[in-house]
């Protein structure tokens, strides 16, 4: 029998989501917001990544590190999250010159 929670949370329409594990989802909007979910609490919301400054189009969870997410958009940017930290966006490659439709880790690196 399969279990079905809705998690409201954003302001627009979710792009994207992936599981960082069974406990946690993140999901990406074009609110241009990414945010943890935490599936145990009932769908609560954990944290916002707000830095985006446009539609988040697409994410990748590392396989190595699941704590480790990364993120396209249509503000031309590729930004590399790790949610342990205070400051999560770690790394933002700016140098698309049209929105970022598709991003994946590479295994193994």
């Amino acid at each position: 029998m399969s279990k079905t929670m809705e998690i409201v949370g954003h302001a627009g329409i979710v792009t994207c989501c992936n599981f960082l594990n069974e406990n946690f989802i993140v999901s990406g909007s074009n609110d241009s917001v990414l945010i943890l979910w935490d599936i145990e609490k009932e769908g609560a919301s954990v944290r916002q990544f707000v830095d985006h400054e446009s539609e988040i189009t697409c994410m990748d969870v590392c396989e190595e590190d699941r704590n480790i997410i990364v993120s396209g958009s249509d503000d031309t940017t590729i930004r590399v999250w790790d949610v342990r930290v205070k400051e999560p966006c770690t790394r933002v490659f700016e140098e698309s010159k049209s929105s970022i439709n598709s991003v994946k880790f590479m295994p193994g690196r």
